[in-house]
């Protein structure tokens, strides 16, 4: 029998609750799921066990996609592909809580697609945004809890991870952050889009994704700072809501 072969944490296809709080992963693990009995069939989703500073603990669950396309490893350490898709999609809920954490200071060098546990002992802060559901198990919108700031990358005795906040005095990340912000705004129908979306479609932008590494550090720790949102004459912020003047 050959071996299995671990699906890429590191590219993606084109795709008991806590809603906010301080957080340290402590479980993470691969596994098949039904949506809370929502859906008549079982789905490969990533399970990840937050721990709050008050000791409770809470399980979240990241679809992956569907049981036809990707199934869990046996020990539930990797994804393994097992129909004709090669890439989990970005469309996932899954993909939006691994982009969201790399977004948020976790380190992409210490991903590894061979064992999901990289992320365990990650500790930082999450908070709840909202995605549009495209797949055909589960209809309604999705409430996703994310990271939004990483304080420390697993195995770290002190300090804190890569969620620093670059200088904002950088005309060139000033520059780029107001062109991908009037990208995204001038793409949706109203004209507006939440701060936590705002950081996930910036990291999605084609001309965020040409920038060399210290200036997309630079533009997100723009797009992330309330300063920086409220001074420009081009949009407003208000109530957590960007939205175009």
């Amino acid at each position: 029998m050959a071996p299995q072969k671990a699906v890429s944490l590191i590219s993606f296809a084109k795709g008991v609750i806590i809603a906010e709080g301080n957080v340290t992963i402590t479980e993470a693990e691969f596994v098949l799921w039904d949506y809370m009995g929502k859906s008549t069939v079982n789905s490969p989703a990533l399970r990840v066990n937050f721990t709050d500073m008050d000791g409770g603990v809470y399980d979240n669950y990241y679809s992956v996609g569907r049981e036809e396309d990707f199934v869990p490893s046996k020990d539930g350490k990797f994804i393994v592909a097992v129909g004709k898709k090669a890439e989990i999609h970005e469309s996932t809920n899954f993909f939006a809580f691994f982009n969201a954490l790399k977004i948020a200071g976790f380190n992409p060098s210490a991903v590894n697609s061979d064992d999901i546990g990289c992320i365990v002992g990650t500790e930082g802060h999450i908070h709840t945004i909202t995605i549009k559901r495209t797949g055909t198990n589960i209809k309604e919108d999705s409430s996703l809890v994310v990271f939004d700031q990483v304080t420390k990358m697993p195995g770290e005795t002190k300090g804190k991870a890569s969620g620093k906040k670059a200088p904002l005095s950088d005309e060139a990340a000033t520059d780029s952050a107001t062109s991908i912000i009037l990208t995204i705004l001038g793409d949706v129908e109203d004209g507006s889009v939440s701060k936590a979306n705002l950081l996930v479609k910036t990291a999605q932008s084609p001309i965020y994704v040409a920038l060399d590494r210290k200036l997309k550090s630079s533009v997100i720790a723009a797009v992330r700072s309330d300063e920086f949102l409220s001074a420009s004459p081009l949009w407003t912020l208000e109530g957590g809501i960007v939205a175009i003047k």
